[in-house]
């Protein structure tokens, strides 16, 4: 009888593991393709571009989401794109403070979805920086949150903004024999 108790007891911490394992935080992040794998690029050299701005363990309908973009100076914001059926609200045009409105037409965001667009302007000619430029969806900047509002009720809900990378450098390593690896955990 201990044996099944045990197994049982064992098997349901097993599934209350499995299930907060698998809890998912809403996310958005720029990327820089339209696969929606790219979060890190390379300077280009000077020249116009566009970034997509996504959303991801959302799930659920998107009526509206208030963000902004925090770019770094090897890269410029110059415009929003225009995305059809979608009201943008923004303070004088600043990628800093954007509240985006769908209206009647969510955004399924059960998937990876296309929030928003954005032309940009690298303003670069090369990598080679000391350190990382990180391109970072913040809280909007007026209103200091970073959140979305399911679709037709409006409830809010929070979501995390995520980091790109322009220009990652490298990390430095050193090569070592198999040996010096397994000397790193012998006793």
């Amino acid at each position: 009888m201990k044996k099944v108790l045990a197994v049982v007891l064992a098997a349901a911490f097993v599934c209350i593991g499995a299930y907060h394992a698998d809890a998912q935080v809403p996310l958005m992040k720029v990327v820089f393709d339209n696969d929606f794998g790219k979060d890190s690029k390379d300077c280009p050299g000077p020249g116009l571009d566009q970034i997509a701005i996504i959303g991801s363990n959302f799930n659920t309908y998107l009526g509206a989401i208030e963000f902004g973009v925090q770019f770094p100076p090897s890269l410029a914001w110059v415009a929003d794109t225009y995305i059809p059926n979608k009201v943008v609200a923004d303070d004088a045009l600043s990628p800093g403070a954007l509240t985006i409105a769908f209206g009647n037409n969510p955004v399924n965001a059960f998937s990876t979805a296309v929030i928003h667009r954005m032309e940009v302007f690298w303003q670069c000619v090369a990598c080679g920086g000391p350190q990382d430029e990180l391109v970072v969806v913040v809280p909007n900047g007026i209103t200091g949150f970073l959140q979305g509002a399911v679709w037709p009720t409006g409830v809010l809900f929070p979501v995390l903004g995520g980091t790109s990378v322009v220009c990652p450098t490298p990390v430095p390593t050193t090569e070592q024999t198999w040996g010096q690896i397994k000397s790193l955990y012998s006793e």
